[in-house]
């Protein structure tokens, strides 16, 4: 139960704190694909304390169209989010969506075993107000314990 209150509070701090406009054009998985790969480069270029206060910046260089990117432990612990501020710090390791699959544990499996991939769940989208498919890409930083995630709803 108490794992289904926070899904609830996680999705409610993403909804209220989505700063896209409604009316912006849409992302495509190759545009979620590069702009991690940008962000990825970035890391790698100016460190990871100077790229995830770039990747927190809500006008920052890391959002584009309705996509942004997000920073994750390997241990669940969210890194970085440039609308809800109130996640960064949170272990997200048991979030779960609409259906009930473990996403965020996924992700971390896939990267652990390969260092990047994609993963398809279904999330509140904060424009509709509707549960959506969701796509995300989602690629380690070389040398450090975590890894940068953009996500697109299909």
């Amino acid at each position: 139960m108490v794992k289904r209150i926070f899904a609830v509070v996680v999705a409610m701090l993403i909804m209220a704190g989505y700063g896209i406009a409604a009316d912006q054009e849409k992302g495509t998985a190759e545009d979620a694909k590069a702009l991690v790969k940008k962000a990825v480069a970035y890391m790698k270029e100016v460190g990871k304390e100077k790229a995830l206060v770039e990747f927190n910046d809500p006008k920052g260089k890391f959002i584009e169209k309705d996509l942004y990117v997000w920073a994750t432990g390997l241990d669940g612990t969210n890194l970085s989010h440039p609308f809800t501020p109130a996640l960064i710090g949170k272990n997200m390791m048991e979030l779960k969506d609409a259906d009930g699959k473990p996403f965020v544990k996924e992700r971390i499996d896939i990267v652990k075993a390969k260092g990047s991939g994609t993963i398809q769940y279904r999330w509140t989208n904060p424009q509709t107000k509707k549960v959506e498919k969701k796509e995300a890409y989602f690629e380690a930083v070389p040398g450090t314990d975590l890894f940068i995630n953009c996500g697109y709803y299909m």
